[in-house]
């Protein structure tokens, strides 16, 4: 299974409320599902105010993508782009009263299972310490179509949403190594575990979200979504 937690944009908001733009599908968009071929996800921001929001650029912050997946591009309303290195800024234009923009990223995922990031900020050329902010995050929770299909459905994950305890059911697999990731692909727990049929994991610190397990044995590795409550 492989999870792309794709694309986080970082702004700091000034003279603009929350309520002067809305989202679709959401701030937070995840796909899930297996999947072979070129796909795609996109976030559409709507501009709620009177004026016009002018010199709308975007650059990247950093990236870290699987080495197998091919056609990755990264769209706006003008253009797509690929190959994008760190610290390029691309226009975007001016944004009408009552009209809107987006963010797309297009990937091929070669069938294979993968974990990536992806960080974009946009921002007011006129003002690029000020001006429009919000944080946008694309993710991926998906898998090769026929890869590992008994193994991914003989792991158990409970319970999910989960406060204190996580229990993992391994069944017949019993040599496992488990990490967590946040939401932006970092690390926040890792072990090894031998001989064990079940496992239990402390989620009681972790702060209140989402995040993304991997359990990779002999077998296998899945990636599945959990929710902290």
């Amino acid at each position: 299974m492989k999870y792309l937690s794709l694309l986080a944009i970082c702004l700091n908001a000034f003279f603009l409320t929350a309520q002067d733009f809305t989202y679709e599908p959401s701030k937070a968009y995840t796909m899930e599902g297996p999947m072979s071929g070129s796909s795609d996800v996109k976030i559409t921001i709507n501009n709620n105010t009177s004026d016009t929001l002018k010199a709308f650029e975007w650059g990247m912050i950093s990236s870290d993508m699987p080495q197998n997946w091919y056609d990755v591009a990264i769209c706006d309303n003008l253009n797509c782009y690929y190959d994008v290195d760190t610290g390029s800024t691309f226009v975007m234009g001016d944004v009408a009263p009552g009209s809107s923009f987006y963010f797309k990223v297009t990937f091929g995922p070669n069938n294979t299972d993968g974990l990536g990031t992806l960080s974009l900020r946009y921002f007011d050329a006129n003002n690029p310490k000020g001006g429009i902010a919000d944080t946008l995050t694309f993710g991926f929770d998906t898998w090769g179509v026929g890869l590992n299909e008994f193994f991914n459905e003989s792991i158990e994950l409970f319970p999910n949403p989960v406060s204190d305890i996580l229990n993992i059911g391994l069944n017949e697999y019993d040599d496992a190594s488990v990490s967590i990731y946040n939401f932006i692909g970092q690390t926040i727990w890792k072990n090894q575990f031998s001989g064990q049929e079940r496992i239990k994991v402390n989620c009681t610190d972790f702060a209140k979200g989402t995040y993304f397990i991997k359990i990779e044995t002999k077998s296998g590795v899945i990636t599945r979504k959990i929710i902290k409550k």
